[in-house]
C-alpha cells in the first residue's frame, strides 16, 4: 500500500501482485522392480510427491497394466505415477514393474510299494496312483514311467514305476514306487 501526502491532503493506493505456480512438484522414485513367485501377489511402492509451492502435492496413478506371461500363473504387472501440485502443474512419471514368475514344481506323492500275486494287475488303477499339489497350477498332469527287472526270488519281477508330476509352466517332479510281481 502506498501513500503520498501533500499540502496536508493524502491519498492511498494499493496494487496486488499474483505470482504463478508455474514449477511442477518433484516426484520421488517408485519402488524397485522387482520379480517374485506366483502364487505371491504384487505390493507396489508409489513414488512421493513435494513441491514448493503445495505441502500437499498429490501422487495419481495413470496406468495398471497386466500383461500375460508365457505360462498361467506368471505375468508381469506395471504401475506408473505422476506428481500434481494445486496449480495443476505436473511432474514426469514414475513406474514399478512386478514380474511374477512359476519356476517352483509341483509337490507329489508316490502311492505306497505293493506286492502282487501272478494274477493281480499291475495298473494303476490296481496298484495305486500318484497325487500332486502346485502353487500355481490347480491340475498338474501326472504320467507315469515303469523299469522292469527281474526279481530277487525265482518267479519275480520288479517294477520300477517313476510317477512324473509336471504343471503349466514346465515345472516337474518325480517319486518312484516299487511294485514287486509275482510272474
Amino acid at each position: 500500500m502506498l501513500t503520498v501526502t501533500k499540502n496536508g491532503c493524502s491519498s492511498t493506493c494499493s496494487q496486488s501482485f499474483s505470482v504463478p505456480d508455474t514449477t511442477p512438484p518433484v516426484i520421488g522414485d517408485a519402488g524397485a522392480d522387482t520379480t517374485i513367485e506366483c502364487p505371491n501377489t504384487p505390493v507396489f511402492t508409489p513414488p512421493t510427491a513435494t513441491d514448493a509451492c503445495d505441502p500437499n502435492a498429490r501422487i495419481v496413478e495413470l496406468s495398471d497394466v497386466t500383461t500375460p506371461g508365457n505360462c498361467p500363473g506368471s505375468y508381469t504387472r506395471t504401475k506408473t505415477w505422476k506428481a500434481v501440485d494445486a496449480g495443476g502443474n505436473e511432474s514426469a512419471t514414475k513406474s514399478q514393474t512386478i514380474t511374477v514368475t512359476d519356476s517352483t514344481a509341483p509337490v507329489i506323492t508316490c502311492p505306497t510299494s505293493r506286492t502282487v500275486g501272478s494274477n493281480d494287475s499291475i495298473d494303476p488303477s490296481a496298484t495305486g496312483s500318484a497325487t500332486a499339489v502346485d502353487n500355481c497350477d490347480p491340475a498338474p498332469k501326472i504320467s507315469y514311467t515303469d523299469n522292469t527287472a527281474p526279481g530277487n526270488c525265482p518267479n519275480t519281477m520288479v517294477i520300477a514305476r517313476t510317477w512324473t508330476a509336471s504343471d503349466s509352466c514346465g515345472n516337474s517332479s518325480s517319486c518312484v514306487q516299487t511294485i514287486t510281481a509275482m510272474k
